[in-house]
C-alpha cells in the first residue's frame, strides 16, 4: 500500500484575488521547484479572512513516501 506526506504553502495575494491581485509568476515558480522535488500540487482553497474577502491561496501537495527497511 502507497503511503503519502503532505506539505501545505500559503500565498497571499496582496489583495481580493477577483481583482487578479496575484503574483502569477510568484505560484508557478513555487509550484515548479516543489513539483521537482517530487511534490504534485493536489489542490487549491482560497482563504477568506472574514469580510473582506480571500486574500490567500492555500495549496496542498502530496508526494508518495519513500519506504525504509524495518530494522530488527
Amino acid at each position: 500500500m502507497d503511503s503519502w506526506e503532505y506539505k501545505t504553502l500559503v500565498f497571499e495575494t496582496g489583495g481580493r484575488v477577483s481583482r487578479g491581485t496575484i503574483d502569477e509568476s510568484e505560484i508557478e515558480r513555487a509550484l515548479n521547484r516543489w513539483g521537482s522535488s517530487g511534490w504534485e500540487a493536489v489542490s487549491v482553497t482560497p482563504v477568506s479572512d472574514g469580510n473582506v474577502g480571500t486574500r490567500r491561496l492555500l495549496v496542498l501537495f502530496k508526494r508518495r513516501k519513500t519506504s525504509r527497511p524495518l530494522t530488527t
